[in-house]
């Protein structure tokens, strides 16, 4: 363990524990290990989609919460999110904070409202509880 492990990223992923987030010690020869299908994959795809549809609930009349979202609504908040255009990374940074923090405006359902276009968010503010969060950490840490 080198003092770049020791000094840093030990001391952040301890934080992020203590504040709920779940840890997951990668393996460099398995990305199955971090819930990822290859290394190129940034995101925890299949985690990201079922959370979305868990935050992103629809309030029916008698005050039941229901899911809305589809596989389309669904890819098109992946899409946004895996792939920010941006020419610069401060530029790329900022729009993915603002997706972060905003969510994604997207087409409504035809028997909600009109059919008003409805955000998307990838994180619940008002219950986080209802949020996931996961640390990973890929560096050799044996031996």
């Amino acid at each position: 363990m080198g003092p770049e492990y020791l000094q840093s990223e030990l001391p952040l992923i301890k934080q992020l524990q203590a504040q709920g987030w779940q840890y997951i010690e990668g393996n460099l020869d398995d990305a199955n290990v971090t819930g990822r299908d290859s290394f190129a994959e940034v995101l925890q795809t299949k985690l990201l989609r079922e959370q979305l549809v868990k935050v992103n609930l629809r309030s029916l009349a008698n005050g039941e919460q229901v899911e809305w979202l589809d596989e389309q609504r669904v890819n098109q908040a992946i899409s946004a999110i895996s792939r920010v255009a941006a020419s610069k990374l401060m530029e790329a940074n900022q729009k993915a904070s603002e997706l972060l923090t905003n969510g994604i405006i997207v087409d409504g359902l035809s028997d909600w409202d009109g059919g008003r276009a409805r955000s998307i968010h990838f994180i619940d503010w008002d219950k986080p509880e209802n949020n996931t969060f996961t640390v990973i950490n890929n560096s050799i840490t044996g031996t």
